[in-house]
């Protein structure tokens, strides 16, 4: 592990650039404590104020209001969880974009989990530089297991590469097929917990306020008085007209 670690220091530190890694793993598979043992390997200084809950809001957020320095790593964990698909692929492309764009020179590291890669599109995965799944954690011996990739763009035909890092040992080529770190410490995990569980809550509650609307606006249109409506618009039509080639007419969608 002190290999890949020191290859993304040098990567932060050195050649200015970036880390992003994706960690993905089913629920109950660890991924998060894997991150978090991640993000502590790479930066000793990592704590819980730089950890982006769920939401892109929060992670925008965390990145406005975090005085971050070069070498920095972030977990943005259970990314997007509680949005549609078609809000996740949005949401995501934009952000990751935008962090590439924004703090590409700034030698921070972003660590992101999700339950599997089918929840990215293509594109996004073409940004992130280490591909991760997170397999195992030893809890007697505090240790945290995964396969570690790299990812390789070929930029003529722009298909992604897996692959395995190499380094050099005892003068012959060695393939690191397993990656393992320290799991953070113990404190770290219980608050990482305590507020998981907060958070995850409130995501619950804005689920149910949203299903709770929906249903008050469906209930609301089954009691529509039409003939008052009509009354209305008799009354006073122009806040629902609207003009198009010369031609005025009343529009449904605005009613």
């Amino acid at each position: 592990s002190s290999i890949i670690v020191k290859r993304i220091r040098k990567r932060l530190l050195r050649e200015n650039k970036n880390c992003l890694i994706l960690i993905v793993g089913e629920t109950g598979s660890s991924k998060s404590l894997s991150g978090l043992g991640l993000c502590r390997a790479i930066d000793k200084t990592f704590n819980i104020n730089r950890i982006a809950w769920m939401t892109a809001k929060n992670f925008l957020q965390l990145l406005n209001k975090e005085k971050l320095k070069r070498g920095n790593a972030i977990l943005w964990d259970d990314v997007g969880k509680g949005l549609k698909a078609r809000d996740w692929y949005d949401m995501i492309n934009k952000v990751t974009i935008d962090v590439l764009q924004t703090f590409r020179v700034m030698g921070l590291c972003v660590v992101f989990t999700v339950p599997d890669q089918s929840y990215l599109d293509k594109m996004v995965l073409k940004l992130f530089h280490y591909f991760v799944e997170a397999t195992s954690i030893d809890y007697k011996n505090k240790i945290a297991s995964f396969k570690f990739m790299e990812i390789q763009i070929n930029r003529r035909s722009g298909k992604a590469y897996y692959k395995y890092p190499r380094c050099k040992a005892g003068g012959q080529v060695r393939v690191i097929s397993r990656l393992k770190v320290k799991l953070p410490p113990t404190e770290l995990v219980k608050e990482y917990k305590r507020i998981e569980r907060i958070k995850k809550k409130e995501i619950r509650e804005e689920a149910e306020a949203t299903i709770d609307e929906m249903e008050k606006k469906k209930e609301e249109r089954k009691f529509v008085d039409k003939d008052k409506v009509i009354k209305e618009i008799k009354k006073d039509p122009t806040p629902f007209i609207r003009e198009y080639k010369n031609r005025k007419f009343i529009d449904a969608n605005l009613i």
